[in-house]
């Protein structure tokens, strides 16, 4: 009885069996056209009649050879193979790690020469922009000059609003009116609400932040009164409450007037 044989793939074959000249085994057998998978014609084609020119329409691709091997062939075929791809493998893995090792001692000959850049950004590495910056850099093992300065001027307006709200007390009592009081405008934010007399309309409500020369924060809350970030005055307005936000300590006021800018 004939030994059974098999495809390079593993398939065990039953069909007719030829043999080269050489001894070899080998079948012969249709493939399908490799320009349309068999199917004759395409939707894409529609511009030219669907037909595919490789196969004329009938889908054939002609005739292959399939060689045929023994189990005991297959099997030292497949031995070989496995080695060849291991080898390969372990090749690819030795250069992928040669080349990551590359990479790390940049890394780390990198951090070393930006030591001081990253203790100043480590504590501040919840902010998103500092952390994209100091990542980016850490995997190029680059930064250029402008990207260092930008995170060092980011964390020192970080801590310079830290300080300024761990200094910052309220100013003077709930009722009192203040009056001359330097202020200088950090930022402005709005939103709108039903108009006092005419709920049908609204009003546009501005929160006005700003700072006295002791970095007290001063708060207005008021439809009446808006200014710009950057702009400075000497105010008088009457303490409404004292609150805290954001672990800093702010003085509401209303019925605010703004005198003569401070310049």
């Amino acid at each position: 009885m004939a030994d059974q044989l098999f495809t390079r793939y593993g398939e065990p074959h039953t069909g007719a069996v030829g043999y080269n000249d050489k001894g070899a085994a080998y079948t012969t057998r249709r493939r399908k056209c490799n320009r349309c998978g068999g199917a004759g014609r395409a939707q894409k084609w529609a511009h030219t009649g669907y037909t595919c020119f490789d196969c004329g329409g009938s889908g054939d691709g002609g005739v292959e050879v399939v060689k045929l091997y023994t189990a005991e062939r297959l099997a030292k075929l497949n031995a070989t193979k496995d080695k060849a791809d291991a080898r390969r493998a372990a090749k690819a893995k030795e250069r992928a790690d040669a080349i990551e090792a590359e990479r790390a001692g940049r890394r780390d000959a990198f951090r070393a020469d930006y030591a001081q850049l990253y203790e100043i950004a480590a504590p501040h590495m919840d902010v998103e922009f500092i952390a994209d910056v100091m990542g980016r850099a850490t995997e190029r093992a680059s930064i250029t000059f402008k990207q260092a300065a930008a995170v060092v001027d980011a964390v020192a307006r970080i801590e310079e609003r830290a300080a300024q709200r761990a200094a910052s007390r309220h100013v003077g009592k709930v009722g009192e009116r203040l009056k001359g009081l330097d202020v200088t405008v950090a930022r402005v934010a709005s939103f709108q609400r039903p108009a006092f007399n005419a709920p049908w309309t609204t009003d546009t409500v501005w929160i006005v932040t700003m700072y006295d020369a002791a970095g007290h924060c001063i708060v207005s809350k008021s439809s009446s009164f808006r200014a710009e970030a950057g702009e400075r005055f000497s105010i008088s307005a009457t303490v409404k409450e004292h609150s805290q936000y954001d672990d800093e300590a702010q003085t509401v006021v209303q019925r605010i007037k703004a005198k003569e800018a401070v310049t």
